[in-house]
């Protein structure tokens, strides 16, 4: 990971999707990497010293701030007269588990 080319800034809409759209298929590969007691692995944190939660626990923690920040997204979209997009994880079961789309 570059983290010097993380720590900038984004200057385009655009370059905000691309960097989703990399981080998405990255988080997919390493998911599909995992078997079995890989998941009680535990990691380091250095923004969070003295815990080392499991890749099971980090899986939770990404999961519930991703469904956090959708809601904040959501909202925000309806202040400004948006119609966000349904973000429920059934509603994408019931879809036939679509792959993402990446508008250009």
């Amino acid at each position: 990971v570059d983290r010097e080319k993380l720590s900038k800034p984004l200057a385009t809409f655009r370059e905000l999707k691309e960097r989703a759209r990399q981080n998405s298929v990255r988080a997919i590969e390493f998911i599909n990497s995992l078997a079995g007691d890989r998941l009680n692995e535990t990691r380091s944190l250095p923004l969070l010293e003295g815990i080392q939660p499991t890749l099971l626990e980090l899986g939770l923690q990404m999961t519930t701030h991703s469904i956090y920040h959708r809601g904040q997204s959501a909202s925000r979209l309806r202040e400004l007269g948006g119609d966000p997009p349904l973000t429920d994880y059934l509603i994408w079961l019931a879809r036939g588990r679509p792959s993402p789309d990446w508008p250009q």
